[in-house]
C-alpha cells in the first residue's frame, strides 16, 4: 500500500517559507491563542518589546504589560472591530513599557 504525499509536501514547503519570512521581517509578529495566551513571537516582537521568544510565549499581553491602553483607546478599537472588517490597521497612541510613548501600528485578524 502506497499513499501519494506530494500535496503534503508542498504544503510543507510553503509553512517553511512563511515561517521563515515571519522570522526574518523586522515587523513584531506574534499570535494568540483563543484563551489570549501567546502561542508564537518573533525576532521582531523581541526586539520592539524586549522579551525573548521563551519569556512571551504562554502569557497573555496583559501578563507582560507592554501596552497600556486609555479606556478611550480601547472604546476605539471595539468600534473600530464593530464597524471594519476582520482585518483592518488602526494607528493608535500606547504607552509602551520599556520604552518611550509611541504611535504603534496596530493591526487586528
Amino acid at each position: 500500500m502506497s499513499f501519494d504525499i506530494t500535496a503534503q509536501k508542498i504544503l510543507s514547503k510553503q509553512v517553511n517559507y512563511l515561517e521563515s519570512m515571519i522570522e526574518q521581517t523586522f515587523e513584531a509578529i506574534f499570535s494568540r491563542g483563543i484563551d489570549q495566551r501567546i502561542i508564537s513571537w518573533n525576532s521582531g516582537a523581541e526586539k520592539l518589546f524586549g522579551y525573548a521568544s521563551h519569556e512571551a510565549i504562554g502569557k497573555t499581553i496583559a501578563d507582560l504589560q507592554f501596552i497600556k491602553f486609555t479606556s478611550q483607546q480601547i472604546t476605539g478599537v471595539e468600534n473600530l472591530i464593530a464597524d471594519t472588517a476582520p482585518l483592518f490597521l488602526a494607528l493608535l497612541r500606547v504607552t509602551v513599557l520599556k520604552m518611550q510613548p509611541a504611535i504603534l501600528p496596530l493591526s487586528i485578524l
